[in-house]
């Protein structure tokens, strides 16, 4: 009994793996409404995603308060300002507030 659970814990897992490594990629109307989304930024303009459409996104979730975040971003500045001009963009969605993240950009020297 043991086993047979076994096998159909390993058929499940197959399955789910399959699924997911072969689902088709974002194209047609899916991608159409990913580029129609704008974003804030600091500065209190709108940034759309259209701008960086055939580039390879790097989306980067922080905060200034992110011990984690303020460690990595100097090198994330660093591989924008390197593979930008090959078609990487990274895209920073700061959850903090306005002024801080600001602060904390300009520290940095956060070119994305």
């Amino acid at each position: 009994m043991l086993a047979a659970a076994a096998l159909a814990a390993l058929a499940v897992g197959a399955w789910v793996a399959r699924s997911t490594l072969f689902a088709p990629s974002m194209t047609g109307r899916s991608a159409e409404t990913l580029f129609a989304v704008t974003l804030p930024d600091a500065d209190g303009g709108e940034q759309p995603l259209a701008q960086w459409k055939g580039k390879v996104l790097v989306v980067n979730f922080w905060a200034t308060w992110c011990a984690p975040c303020r460690e990595e971003m100097p090198m994330f500045v660093r591989v924008q300002r390197d593979d930008g001009p090959r078609g990487l963009q990274f895209v920073g969605i700061a959850v903090d507030q306005v002024d801080k993240v600001r602060q904390f950009a300009g520290e940095i020297g956060l070119n994305y």
